[in-house]
């Protein structure tokens, strides 16, 4: 194995364990999310692995707090369904870029979804309460995160963010 080959395997390694590394940290947000919006009592400080001034915080912002995970799962999005499959110019081709929107967006709206059974599950759960709030700032993360990492795609090869570019 060349130098060169053995880098280009090296790198290959890499992406595809980041890629593994997005899913998993996808995943473990989803059953945080779905443990939180369905455990019997809405105050986090009883929650023993949440850092306590993230409970803190958490239970000072009420509707506030749901927006929070939604983000973060938004901002996963992107990288969580496709690869980035570059060209070797560095351009995405066109089909690429029109394929990982509509995927982006099935993943939010599946994230929607998520947070309308869980607000709903709410509704028979002793001690939880739905509310429309928890649903428009959730919604509102969703959407904030999706955004953020749209832009981040189409900015970061521009500027050496991209991570994973097939064929290099």
């Amino acid at each position: 194995m060349t130098k060169h080959s053995f880098l280009k395997h090296s790198r290959a390694l890499s992406s595809a364990g980041l890629q593994w590394g997005v899913r998993a940290a996808y995943l473990l947000l989803l059953l945080a999310i779905l443990y939180l919006s369905l455990r019997g009592s809405p105050s986090l400080r009883e929650v023993c692995w949440l850092p306590e001034w993230l409970s803190g915080w958490a239970d000072r912002h009420g509707e506030l707090r749901t927006a929070v995970p939604y983000c973060a799962a938004g901002l996963l999005c992107p990288w969580l369904l496709t690869r980035n499959q570059a060209r070797p110019t560095g351009r995405s081709h066109p089909m690429i870029e029109h394929g990982r929107l509509a995927l982006s967006l099935w993943a939010a709206a599946s994230l929607f979804a998520l947070l309308l059974l869980t607000e709903g599950a709410q509704l028979v759960l002793p001690n939880r309460f739905a509310s429309l709030a928890d649903v428009a700032w959730g919604a509102l993360g969703i959407v904030v995160g999706v955004a953020a990492s749209l832009g981040l795609r189409a900015v970061g090869p521009r500027r050496g963010l991209e991570l994973e570019r097939e064929g290099s």
